[in-house]
C-alpha cells in the first residue's frame, strides 16, 4: 500500500450508514472536544496567569516544578489503557462493559502506586512539610484527571463527545473560583493545590456518573482479562509515558542544575506554547476511533483521511507559531508581568514546537490504530534520551535558556520520526503546492507584521493573518472543497458484532 498505484483515483469513503447507528461525524465530535479543550485553554490562562503574578518568581519557581514532577509522575498511569478501550469499543461492544472495569482497575491501582511513590520521595529527601502537602495534593487531583480521562474512553467510542465541554465547564469554573478564593483571600500556596485538586475531583465523580447512566457502567472483569488489557496496554503506555515526559524533562533538569528562578522563567513560557496542543488533540480524540474502525474496514478511506489532517496540520501550525513568536515580549508582559520578561527568548524558540507536537500526535494516533503501538514507543523513547541528556549538557555549559533549543530539536525529531514511521505504513502525506508557498506565505506575514506594528499591534496581527491565510488559500494550496470529504463520514459506522454487554 505504499504506492499511489496501487490505489484508485479516489479511494473510496466509508459506507452508507447502518440502521439503528447513529454516530456524530468527525467535524461535529471535533467542535464539541475543541470547545471543551478552549474552556481548559482560556481558564488555564487565566489561572496561569494569576498564580504566576501571586507567587514571587522563585515561589512560582517551586509551584511549577511539583506540578511538573507529579505530572510527569502520574504519566505512567495512563498507561495506554484508554486508547486500548476505545479500540476495542470502536470495533466489537460486546464485552465493553468488562473492558471498561478492567481498565478501572488497573488504572486506579497504578494511580495509588504512583501516589506512593512520590510520597516516598519527599520522605526519604526530607522534603519540607509544605512542599510534602503540595505533592500530595497535586498528585491526588492528577490521578483524579487520569481517572476522569478513562471514563471518556466511553464518550470516545461511542462517539457522543457532546459531554466533554459540559463536563469541563463544571470543572473549569470550580477551579477558577477555588484558586481565586484562594488568590484573593490570600489562603497561602497549599491552597493553589487544594482548589485545583478540588475540581478535579468534582469531575471524577460527574465524568463516571454520566458514564454510567448515559453509556455503560463498568463491569467486574475476570482476571484473564485484566491480564489480557495490560499486556496489549503495556507498550502503548511506555509510549504515552515516554511522550508526556519529552515535554517535562527539560523542566526537571533547568530545577535540579539552576534553580527554581530559572524554572520559572523557562517553564511559564513553555507551558503557555504546550497549552495550545489542546486544540489538535481535541481533533486526534474525535477521530481515533474513526481511524480504529477504518484501519480495519477500509484501510484506503484512513489514508485519504489521514493525507487531509496532515495538510492543515502542517498549514495552519506554522502560522500560528508565527504570530505567538512575535507577540512573545507583548504576551509575557500582558498575561505575567515583566519579571517573567527574561522568559521571552524561550517563548520565542517555543513557539515554533506547535507543528512538529501536533503531527506526532496525529502519528501516533494512527500507529496504535493500526496496532503499531511498539514501533511508536521506541522512536519516543530514543528521543527522550537524546533529549534528557542534550538538555543537560546545554544547561551545564550553555545556561538554562539553551533548554528551549534542545527541547525545540527533540520535538522536531520526534515529528521527523513519527511521519517516517507511518508513511512506511500508509501512502506517504504529500502536501504538494503547500510545501513551496508555505514559507513564502511566513515570510510576507513576517513582513507585514513588522510594518504594522509600529503604528498598531492589534492591526498588525489582523494584516499578518489576512495575509498568510489569504496566500495559502488564494493560491489553492489549501481548497476550502477538500474540507467537504470530512462530512462524508457523518453515521458511517460498520455493523457492530455485538451489542453491549456485561457478559
Amino acid at each position: 500500500m505504499r504506492g499511489s498505484a496501487q490505489m484508485p483515483p479516489h479511494p473510496p469513503l466509508p459506507a452508507p450508514p447502518v440502521a439503528g447507528e447513529h454516530g456524530r461525524s468527525i467535524l461535529s465530535n471535533s467542535l464539541f472536544v475543541m470547545l471543551a479543550r478552549v474552556m481548559q485553554l482560556a481558564v488555564g490562562f487565566l489561572l496561569l496567569a494569576g498564580v504566576a503574578r501571586y507567587l514571587p518568581v522563585a515561589r512560582y519557581g517551586e509551584f511549577g516544578y511539583i506540578t511538573t514532577l507529579a505530572a510527569s509522575t502520574m504519566a505512567m498511569t495512563y498507561f495506554g489503557l484508554q486508547q486500548t478501550i476505545i479500540k476495542e469499543m470502536a470495533r466489537d461492544r460486546t464485552h465493553a462493559a468488562r473492558h471498561l472495569g478492567a481498565g478501572l482497575v488497573l488504572r486506579s491501582i497504578l494511580c495509588l502506586v504512583a501516589i506512593l511513590g512520590l510520597v516516598l520521595a519527599d520522605v526519604l529527601t526530607d522534603a519540607p512539610r509544605e512542599i510534602m502537602l503540595a505533592t500530595l495534593l497535586c498528585a491526588t487531583g492528577e490521578a483524579c484527571r487520569s481517572l476522569a480521562m478513562l471514563s471518556g474512553a466511553a464518550f470516545q467510542a461511542y462517539e457522543r463527545m457532546i459531554w466533554e465541554p459540559v463536563l469541563t465547564l463544571a470543572q473549569s469554573l470550580t477551579a477558577l473560583v477555588l484558586v481565586g478564593l484562594a488568590i484573593w483571600l490570600d489562603w497561602g500556596f497549599l491552597a493553589l493545590f487544594g482548589g485545583v485538586t478540588a475540581s478535579l475531583m468534582l469531575q471524577v465523580v460527574l465524568s463516571w456518573a454520566v458514564c454510567a447512566r448515559r453509556f455503560i457502567a463498568p463491569a467486574m472483569p475476570s482476571a484473564a482479562l485484566v491480564k489480557s488489557m495490560l499486556s496489549v496496554a503495556v507498550v502503548v503506555g511506555l509510549g504515552v509515558f515516554f511522550n508526556r515526559n519529552l515535554v517535562r524533562v527539560s523542566t526537571l533538569i533547568v530545577k535540579w542544575m539552576e534553580g527554581p528562578e530559572a524554572v520559572a522563567w523557562f517553564q511559564l513560557p513553555h507551558d503557555f506554547i504546550l497549552r495550545f496542543g489542546l486544540v489538535p488533540q481535541a481533533i486526534m480524540l474525535a477521530s481515533f476511533p474513526v481511524f480504529a474502525r477504518l484501519m480495519l474496514h477500509d484501510r484506503a478511506g484512513a489514508e485519504r483521511l489521514y493525507q487531509l489532517f496532515f495538510r492543515y496540520t502542517l498549514a495552519w501550525g506554522p502560522g500560528v507559531s508565527l504570530a505567538l513568536a512575535f507577540f512573545a515580549e507583548d504576551l509575557i508582559l500582558l498575561c505575567f508581568g515583566a519579571r517573567y520578561v527574561p522568559g521571552v527568548p524561550v517563548f520565542q524558540w517555543m513557539a515554533w514546537a506547535i507543528t512538529p507536537l501536533a503531527l506526532d500526535l496525529l502519528h501516533m494516533n494512527i500507529l496504535v490504530a493500526m496496532d503499531k503501538q511498539k514501533t511508536a514507543t521506541l522512536y519516543t523513547g530514543v528521543t527522550l534520551v537524546l533529549c534528557a541528556g542534550g538538555a543537560w549538557l546545554a544547561v551545564a555549559t550553555l545556561g538554562w535558556e539553551s533548554a528551549a533549543w534542545v527541547a525545540l530539536a527533540s520535538y522536531v525529531l520526534l515529528a521527523g520520526l513519527s511521519t517516517w514511521c507511518t508513511a512506511r505504513a500508509l501512502v506517504a502525506p504529500r502536501p504538494g503546492r503547500l510545501a513551496l508557498l508555505l514559507p513564502l506565505a511566513l515570510a510576507c506575514a513576517w513582513g507585514v507584521l513588522h510594518v504594522v506594528a509600529p503604528v498598531s499591534k492589534v492591526l498588525a496581527f489582523l494584516a499578518g493573518a489576512a495575509t498568510y491565510c489569504g496566500l495559502l488559500v488564494g493560491s489553492g494550496a489549501l481548497p476550502w472543497q477538500e474540507i467537504k470529504q470530512l462530512r462524508t463520514l457523518r453515521r458511517a459506522r460498520p455493523p457492530i458484532r455485538g451489542a453491549a454487554s456485561n457478559d
